[in-house]
């Protein structure tokens, strides 16, 4: 019987000592959170324990794109937290770009002090979010309570030394505004995450391509914006979560290769020679080129006295515009690598000013196309289409060049990398083979020009066609207008689709003022300058908007309120901050359009802006005062609310509007 008790008071005594004890937690808006001791493999730890309510989150010690590193500070100036132990987080993506890192429902974030006497107290600051985000600062008490599972459990989450716990990360490589991390592991990978951190730089995942093959290794793309000087040898601290469970971490310098790197050892230079051959020729297919191809035939069928010899010259020349524009790209990528400079096919659409230079060109062909205009303006039509001779077909052959840059064919991307890893020689080679790969239905009809003849005879079938190539061509104009929106905004690309509807009711209009000839070419040539003045005036607006939106909302002076509305004045005020993402999207979706930004000018409405992006002592006691913790938070002021109309946190312009009317806009 003694020996019973025994045994049951020592496991009772275990049980006991594997439970927390003397451990309270304090309640925060959406969140309880405490300080806890405890210990795993015979060391000392402390965590900060928090608890959320379901659909809450707060941030890692790095949050992301948006939001607020939780962290944890001793109040005594001679107590020093040794180490800090990060359980691996969750990488949260909102609106299809913003990435966060966050924990959700509960985590524990250890770490080491040195001799810690209880009673000891902790500054606590985090952001706790859902729909809006809630900013808490808070002395939190630690009494000597335990809790020793917590502790292991959320220590055994922690990223592990590179190498071990099955994961591995291989390597770190430079590759221009990539950065290529390899990584590798013991077990299959699934929905891999990396988050990286830098001192000074920002690194963005822009993708992450699995080993199909074995599903054991991976690599990760990493983007940034800085020079490849600034980057080299940079170091950089990576953590590598698998499957939400598996983690590991560890600082890396960033590799810069000696040599440039090739897509893969494995392709030889005969299977990149068939690739540029292929993509070239499925060029010819793309929506871009194929209508020059077509026009080309029809120019030919058009004209049934033509001979065989004259079709074949006339392929032939075209088929050399083809091949010496690519030769001369190839010699200008050559030139633009030996400068230093970065370089690819198509990087010239990075410029605003040669997408709309590619549009204009196809407005003009697409008119060409449906006759709207049979002038030559600026005799573009003559020369590259029904001009006799070497140079009018020489002309179509670069013409097909131009228009092929915007396309991007299957094949021709994996061949363009390669060549541009090259050296000069090999660059021109690859760059000619795709220039023949274009012209290859030219050299076709060249070698048998007699195929001419299996085309249909001239009839009504060719205004059908061309009808139909127009709108390939209208197509590739309205991608056209989704790039350079990208680049310069939407207004920016509606402006210059209008201009291209004044163009094409210009060349189509032969009634009034422009039945003359010389007007028409006057008013569509100042059409086509003030096309390329959208860039300039795009950037002037941004200025001249920014300097609005500043001269609306003043700083937010607390003190002030109470005056202007005892005057009449209506006063809005908006709680934001940097980190808060539905704060952004309520300025660019409301507060800070122009409409709305017009309407608080003509009424003479107030506006205030308080920036908790920091913390800010006066702002959070505003905020304690109306009793609200999170932001957003839109306030309005007027004579018939003196004491604030507070509006919901997702705010649209109407609600807006109304609420100003109701604190009084409507009396005056």
């Amino acid at each position: 019987m003694v020996n019973f008790i025994k045994f049951f008071v020592f496991f009772l005594f275990l049980f006991v000592s594997s439970i927390s004890y003397g451990v309270e937690w304090l309640q925060e808006k959406h969140s309880k959170l405490r300080i806890i001791g405890g210990s795993s493999g015979g060391k000392e730890y402390l965590a900060l324990n928090i608890k959320l309510d379901e659909e809450w989150h707060i941030y890692w010690r790095n949050p992301g794109d948006i939001g607020i590193a939780t962290s944890i500070k001793p109040v005594a100036p001679d107590v020093v937290i040794n180490e800090m132990y990060w359980p691996a987080p969750i990488v949260k993506t909102e609106f299809g770009e913003m990435h966060s890192n966050i924990y959700n429902n509960e985590v524990a974030i250890i770490f080491t002090v040195d001799d810690i006497i209880p009673p000891a107290e902790f500054f606590v600051d985090y952001a706790i979010c859902k729909h809006i985000c809630v900013p808490v600062s808070v002395e939190v008490r630690y009494n000597g309570g335990r809790d020793d599972q917590t502790i292991k459990k959320y220590l055994a989450r922690v990223p592990k030394q590179n190498g071990t716990n099955g994961l591995k990360i291989e390597s770190v490589n430079l590759m221009d505004k990539l950065v290529e991390v390899k990584i590798s592991a013991l077990a299959p990978l699934i929905s891999p995450m990396l988050i990286a951190e830098a001192k000074g730089v920002t690194f963005r995942v822009e993708d992450f391509k699995l080993d199909k093959k074995n599903r054991f290794s991976g690599i990760f793309h990493l983007k940034h914006k800085h020079d490849y000087e600034d980057i080299k040898n940079h170091e950089i601290y990576l953590t590598l979560v698998n499957n939400n469970q598996d983690a590991i971490e560890g600082g890396f310098q960033i590799n810069a290769a000696e040599e440039p790197v090739t897509p893969s050892v494995t392709k030889s230079l005969l299977v990149i020679m068939l690739l540029a051959l292929s993509g070239g020729l499925i060029l010819n297919f793309m929506p871009c080129v194929l209508p020059v191809l077509s026009m080309k035939l029809l120019s030919i069928v058009s004209k049934s006295n033509m001979g065989l010899g004259k079709i074949r010259k006339s392929f032939i020349a075209s088929s050399l515009g083809i091949i010496f524009s690519f030769m001369a790209l190839g010699a200008l990528m050559c030139f633009l690598i030996s400068t230093g400079r970065a370089v690819g096919l198509g990087l010239h659409f990075q410029q605003p000013s040669f997408i709309i230079f590619i549009i204009l060109v196809l407005v003009f062909f697409a008119c060409n196309l449906l006759s709207f205009f049979e002038i030559n303006l600026p005799g573009l039509n003559r020369f590259i289409f029904y001009k006799e001779g070497f140079i009018g077909d020489f002309l179509n052959g670069a013409f097909a060049t131009l228009l092929a840059t915007p396309c991007s064919a299957p094949l021709v991307g994996t061949a363009i990398a390669f060549a541009l890893s090259q050296g000069s020689a090999t660059t021109m080679f690859i760059f000619t083979t795709m220039g023949v790969g274009l012209a290859m239905p030219y050299l076709l009809l060249a070698t048998f020009p007699e195929m001419i003849s299996l085309m249909p005879k001239p009839g009504a079938w060719m205004n059908k066609l061309k009808y139909f190539l127009a709108m390939l061509l209208a197509l590739t104009i309205i991608w056209m207008l989704v790039v350079l929106s990208g680049q310069l905004g939407p207004t920016a690309s509606l402006l210059l689709f209008l201009l291209c509807i004044l163009i094409k009711f210009a060349l189509a209009t032969k009634t009034s003022f422009l039945r003359n000839k010389n007007t028409k070419i006057f008013v569509v040539l100042l059409l086509v300058i003030l096309a390329f003045f959208i860039p300039e005036h795009n950037s002037y607006n941004e200025k001249k908007y920014d300097n609005y939106v500043t001269g609306i909302w003043h700083p937010f002076a607390e003190d002030k309120i109470a005056g202007l509305v005892r005057s009449g004045k209506v006063v809005v005020v908006d709680v934001t901050a940097e980190w808060c993402l539905t704060c952004k999207f309520n300025k660019m979706l409301t507060l800070n359009r122009v409409d709305v930004l017009n309407y608080l000018k003509h009424h003479n409405v107030v506006a205030m802006r308080a920036d908790i992006t920091n913390p800010s002592p006066h702002v959070s006691s505003y905020m304690k005062n109306l009793n609200r913790y999170g932001i957003p938070l839109n306030v309005i002021y007027g004579p018939n609310a003196p004491e604030g109309i507070i509006l919901s946190e997702i705010l649209t312009s109407s609600k807006l509007i109304n609420a100003i009317k109701k604190a009084g806009l409507a009396d005056r």
